[in-house]
């Protein structure tokens, strides 16, 4: 499961330096309910940090953690394939967490990053 369309029009509208190619579909999810999956090599590649992540929402897990949480939003710099995984108790946190992942990327990561 991937962030709303309409959730990354809530977050370009806040940093509009954000990119995103729409109508998005992922092949990948048509085969989400299969036991195994075939991941392909990707043919591109970042050349630095932060010029392209992923991002995931993935639950509800079966079983909630210790603190209540059903839901993970995963963040991957593709370059560095540094990963950032956030707990959450409900799925509607993810713009936020987002909100707030891009704006300390904005004014602190990038900075460092030059």
């Amino acid at each position: 499961m991937h962030v709303s369309n309409k959730s990354i029009d809530v977050i370009k509208n806040k940093f509009p330096f954000v990119k995103y190619n729409k109508p998005f579909i992922c092949d990948i999810c048509h085969f989400v309910k299969q036991k195994r999956l075939l991941f392909l090599l990707s043919a591109s590649k970042s050349k630095i940090c932060f010029d392209f992540i992923h991002v995931d929402v993935w639950g509800p897990y079966s079983s909630s953690s210790i603190h209540g949480h059903k839901y993970f939003l995963t963040i991957v710099d593709d370059y560095s394939r540094y990963t950032w995984v956030f707990p959450l108790k409900q799925k509607s946190k993810v713009v936020k967490i987002l909100e707030n992942f891009l704006f300390l990327f904005k004014h602190n990561l990038r900075q460092q990053l030059k």
